[in-house]
């Protein structure tokens, strides 16, 4: 057990004292069921025998029953329903020290909310953190959601979806080097406050690298700094954009408009880097990292991985969440652990040439990968496809799928 550093005392671990606690209170409500020959998986006829509410009945035999302290904890009564319980079992007791000992163990997981958290809400955050990976802690969809909700209302703007697919083939000019087409989305954009100007994308004001270039996929897109808007796919009347400088980027925003269902719109932009990615390993590049940058509250992201064939990466991607509350970004962010967020979506493998690419959350996504495809100057039934999708999206991240570069040729 940990010790402080000023004292000397012992620390009292949190995660010792509250499964401790959780498994006396188990232990003796276990014990008082056996004493009164309460039969624990009938919960109605525990009910109707003690003269107890069902619902109470059942989350009794749901906490007895439970494997571990923290569903010992998602199921077990308030106080005050402990107490009726307690009181209706007091008749048939064979001795008040079965229902002290529930009492005495009430009083141990009280002890732990009052010393490691004050209150109750503070106490619920801190166990939720802790069995994050249980599937009902703060990074379960049902906070997730709740984290939507509050940001929406916070910053006034809210989306059905955000997607990003990216498409990488062997450059046809540099064996070394790949070409990456990008297709990005917001779908379903509203505002919920009029007044409201919103960041979608930022391109860097230097250039390309040393003998790569850009492409818009739409040939009579705008070359400007903002993005390459693909009209076909966009809600009409257009949306209005805004380019701002800042530093080394441009930012292209969406500008001010009505609010609700009445001012929603789609905006989808892509473009290709050609000649842009490493194949192999160079000093200083170890990974090769596609990233949808999620800072917008939405209901569902989508990030797709669209690789050649006759390109060295093997199986599935890695994958990762990459937290940007830290300040700057730390590239590459698969190599940043520190900064993940334990969220254990898995990637989806789509097929291999062609992938499947269709999805019921954006209407007509297939044929915005097809127009890339083509563009690229490439065909569909060349590509493995790998997808990463999340409901609710905690912001302000970075959902990454990531390559380990093999070594160069010797």
């Amino acid at each position: 057990m940990p010790r402080d550093s000023q004292t000397g005392s012992t620390v009292s671990d949190f995660r010792t004292d509250f499964e401790e606690a959780m498994r006396h209170l188990r232990g003796s409500l276990t014990e008082l069921y056996s004493a009164t020959g309460a039969d624990s998986n009938s919960p109605q006829r525990v009910a109707r025998d003690f003269q107890i509410n069902r619902n109470l009945s059942w989350k009794i035999g749901r906490t007895i029953h439970a494997p571990d302290a923290f569903q010992t904890y998602t199921h077990l009564p308030a106080r005050g329903s402990l107490e009726i319980l307690l009181k209706a079992f007091e008749q048939r007791a064979p001795a008040p020290t079965i229902l002290a000992d529930v009492r005495k163990a009430l009083e141990q997981f009280e002890g732990v909310v009052a010393q490691h958290a004050g209150n109750k809400t503070t106490f619920e955050l801190l166990v939720q953190s802790t069995y994050a990976d249980s599937g009902a802690g703060p990074l379960s969809e049902a906070s997730r959601k709740q984290a939507f909700h509050g940001n929406s209302a916070i910053w006034g703007v809210q989306a059905t979806a955000r997607t990003l697919t990216q498409i990488v083939a062997p450059s046809r000019k540099d064996d070394t080097r790949a070409d990456n087409a990008m297709v990005g989305g917001v779908f379903g954009y509203r505002r919920l406050r009029s007044d409201v100007r919103w960041p979608i994308g930022q391109r860097f004001l230097h250039g390309d690298l040393e003998g790569s270039w850009t492409e818009a996929i739409d040939p009579d897109a705008d070359e400007s700094d903002a993005l390459p808007l693909m009209p076909e796919f966009c809600s009409s009347p257009l949306p209005d954009l805004r380019v701002v400088r800042d530093g080394d980027f441009t930012i292209t925003e969406l500008e001010e408009g009505p609010v609700g269902s009445t001012g929603a719109l789609s905006c989808v932009f892509g473009w290709i880097h050609r000649n842009y990615l490493p194949v192999h390993q160079t000093p200083g590049e170890t990974h090769t990292e596609h990233i949808l940058r999620l800072d917008t509250p939405v209901e569902f992201a989508l990030l797709d991985l669209l690789v050649h064939r006759d390109l060295p990466f093997e199986g599935a991607p890695g994958h990762c969440i990459s937290s940007l509350m830290h300040g700057r970004a730390r590239l590459p962010f698969c190599e940043h652990p520190r900064h993940h967020l334990p969220i254990g979506n898995e990637v989806s493998h789509l097929g291999d040439y062609p992938p499947m690419l269709a999805t019921p959350r954006v209407e007509r996504y297939s044929q915005m990968v097809a127009v890339a495809v083509d563009r690229l100057g490439r065909d569909l039934a060349d590509f493995r496809g790998y997808r990463f999708t999340l409901t609710y999206p905690p912001i302000p991240t970075v959902a990454d799928l990531y390559y380990k570069l093999p070594p160069g040729p010797r």
